[in-house]
């Protein structure tokens, strides 16, 4: 199994302790791998972007769970295919996208998070304690289950299932 985007690699750390064969991935490996190594036994993890570089061998199962969400659809499309190429023939890729488009989450997005900054820098200012204020516009890509989907089949992924239950990501 192969994990992309695994952080500190909490949800891959339960499936190694369940002894599933898994390797962890990110950006840059966690300064807990080496400790997380002496409880757990000793498992692989790799410094890896899934844009920019090519899997070298295959899997039965890649997963990633709130990694995705982040991607352009150009970006969506490169990893999926990545993906597709590095998994057996009958292998399964999990995403968790997490990220669909509704009122709350635009909502949340557009409005309450700036609101929320400027109170924030005025109380800072009223208390006199030195907060700044900077605007990232980006939390992400809000993508509807059919745009998902859409990207994966035309990456020669055919949709299983949706589980948009809100369990505990490794137990979906």
């Amino acid at each position: 199994i192969l994990s992309i985007g695994s952080g500190r690699a909490i949800n891959e750390l339960v499936l190694i302790d369940e002894n599933y064969n898994v390797i962890c991935s990110d950006l840059d490996i966690p300064e807990t791998y080496e400790a997380s190594k002496k409880i757990f036994n000793d498992y692989i993890y790799l410094k890896f972007d899934v844009l920019k570089h090519d899997i070298q061998q295959k899997f039965d199962s890649i997963f990633s769970l709130h990694t995705f969400y982040l991607f352009s659809e150009n970006q969506l499309n490169l990893a999926f295919s990545k993906v597709n190429m590095s998994l057996h023939k009958d292998g399964i890729f999990i995403v968790d996208m997490s990220t669909e488009h509704n009122f709350i989450s635009t909502y949340y997005q557009n409005f309450y998070l700036k609101i929320e900054s400027i109170l924030i820098y005025f109380i800072s200012k009223i208390i006199k304690k030195n907060i700044g204020l900077i605007f990232d516009e980006n939390f992400g890509y809000k993508y509807k289950k059919k745009e998902i989907i859409n990207i994966a089949t035309k990456n020669n992924f055919e949709l299983l299932s949706i589980d948009s239950i809100g369990h505990n990501e490794i137990y979906r």
